[in-house]
């Protein structure tokens, strides 16, 4: 793994930590909730249907997949529960930290590689609207303990951050 511990791009796997980011202070200071349970955050509830950790893309894709790291698939349900036209981006919706506070962000360009009709559509929802899907993060492939901050619409959060923590179990 690189020493630099900045992140160059939403896909990057490489990890960034940092006590100065609101998510890390979050992860801290906000009730940490089981896989099992249901979370609502900014005008969304999110639930966590399922882990795959390592998840393997199938041999044409096995490329992106860069040495020292290892994916993980989670398969979520989201619902919109503010009451109007609410925009879901998984890329700004979710942080995943690890048991060493490295923090990871869904993998847009590895949403190629997992089957037809699972990658999550980001997409303006409406009220009560349901939708599911999967995200994909590439993470240190000897990285464990790991905290999921949702944070469901920023925009909608008004500056909050204290926001919801799932322990994942993959």
């Amino acid at each position: 793994m690189p020493t630099d511990s900045t992140q160059t791009s939403p896909s990057a796997a490489y990890p960034e930590s940092s006590s100065a980011d609101p998510a890390s202070r979050s992860s801290d200071s906000a009730v940490v909730h089981q896989q099992s349970e249901t979370v609502t955050e900014g005008g969304f509830q999110l639930k966590v249907n399922g882990l795959q950790y390592p998840y393997q893309p199938s041999a044409d894709w096995t490329w992106m997949v860069r040495p020292g790291t290892s994916w993980l698939t989670m398969d979520f349900t989201v619902t919109n529960v503010s009451g109007h036209p609410l925009m879901f981006s998984s890329l700004g919706a979710f942080d995943l930290r690890d048991s060493k506070n490295h923090k990871y962000t869904p993998m847009d360009d590895a949403m190629e590689t997992l089957p037809d009709g699972k990658a999550f559509d980001d997409h303006t929802m409406q009220p009560n609207e349901t939708a599911s899907g999967e995200v994909v993060f590439g993470v240190d492939q000897h990285a464990d303990g790991f905290l999921l901050t949702f944070k469901g619409n920023v925009w909608e959060n008004k500056g909050q951050d204290d926001w919801p923590a799932v322990r994942l179990n993959p």
